[in-house]
């Protein structure tokens, strides 16, 4: 049985149940359709490039941060705003699958 599939049983079986329970389990199903999608972008040549290209950003911006030292306050501060949001979009990409099989966990063991 696939994950929908799980999930579909699983909300039959909370009809009628806590509301805040039924809407946790639509709201993963939200989080499976946005898993999904992000895991296929993930695997297409274009998005691999551009986590290629974000690797390397990120990588100059730890090296600036090390290595430069006269730097004022609001300008290590602006890099590592700039770091952290590249990293931000990498782990996005990179756990989506991880993510998934998290998900698909909880409502096995809700089922």
């Amino acid at each position: 049985m696939n994950l929908r599939d799980k999930l579909e049983k699983l909300k039959g079986s909370f009809k009628g149940e806590d509301p805040s329970s039924y809407d946790e389990i639509i709201g993963w199903g939200r989080d499976i359709n946005r898993f999904k999608m992000i895991s296929r972008l993930a695997s297409t040549d274009a998005v691999k490039e551009v986590m290629i290209d974000f690797k390397r950003v990120v990588d100059k911006c730890n090296t600036m941060l090390t290595s430069q030292r006269e730097m004022t306050e609001k300008e290590r501060s602006l890099i590592f705003e700039r770091r952290d949001n590249f990293t931000y979009f990498i782990n996005l990409f990179k756990s989506a699958d991880k993510n998934l099989d998290d998900l698909e966990k909880r409502v096995d063991d809700n089922l």
